[in-house]
């Protein structure tokens, strides 16, 4: 019961929308977690990430001289799928005139397959600016190649949050892998919608590839509390 009560002031202490609480932070930038010169699967877009994607910009591809308005799919808080026509060659994401990305369209390839999830641990921690949340989950193995996100799904399918993978690739031989998929704190800016997973929440995971599809979700994990805060990245 007291275990109860501590999440639940935990919880109600969180930032609501972006903002960064006692911090006078400038708001999220909206980039690509799609990396430079990926190439699409068929069908597939560029994975943006921003902090409202309820009002998610126009934005238009690029190439050969000619712009064409890109189709927009919400997939969850901050996340935003660009798709270009179908086609073949290169082509550039921009938003404004000013391109963000450039990519190039591809064929068929694999959907990326459910993660193996070991755990999702909760860890609050209480300082002179606040008390701070997060969450994290632990994957048995490596991120596989492709993945640019770690998804946290509720109960009702909803993406409640995630965190990014894009960067120096894991290692092959890793056996588990840690992804911070909530944080937050007076100087923490997160997007709009974003929601953390309270102790005992039944959640299920999924990776987002870089063409925005989202894999198979995982077993569904009951979120537990987090002892060392080592083990959050």
């Amino acid at each position: 019961m007291l275990r109860s009560i501590l999440v639940l002031a935990v919880l109600s202490a969180l930032p609501r929308a972006a903002h960064a609480g006692a911090c006078a932070r400038p708001e999220l930038p909206t980039r690509a977690l799609t990396a430079p010169d990926a190439e699409l699967a068929k069908g597939g877009g560029v994975v943006v990430a921003m902090e409202n994607a309820g009002k998610a910009p126009a934005m238009m591809f690029a190439s050969g001289g000619t712009t064409t308005a890109a189709k927009k799919t919400v997939i969850g808080a901050g996340l935003v799928v660009y798709t270009p026509a179908a086609g073949k060659g290169p082509v550039a994401l921009q938003l404004k005139g000013k391109a963000l990305v450039k990519v190039k369209r591809g064929g068929e390839t694999k959907a990326l397959e459910a993660p193996k999830v070991g755990s999702v641990r909760f860890r609050s921690s209480t300082g002179r600016r606040g008390t701070s949340v997060s969450i994290s989950v632990e994957i048995t193995g490596p991120v596989p190649i492709g993945a640019v996100a770690v998804a946290v799904f509720d109960d009702k399918g909803a993406i409640r949050s995630w965190g990014q993978t894009a960067g120096p690739p894991t290692d092959p031989a890793a056996k588990t892998t840690v992804v911070g998929v909530f944080a937050s704190g007076s100087c923490v800016v997160q997007p709009d919608g974003f929601a953390p997973s309270a102790i005992s929440d039944k959640v299920q995971v999924a990776f987002i590839d870089a063409s925005g599809r989202i894999s198979a979700k995982s077993a569904t994990t009951v979120v537990a509390m987090q002892n060392d805060p080592s083990e959050i990245q």
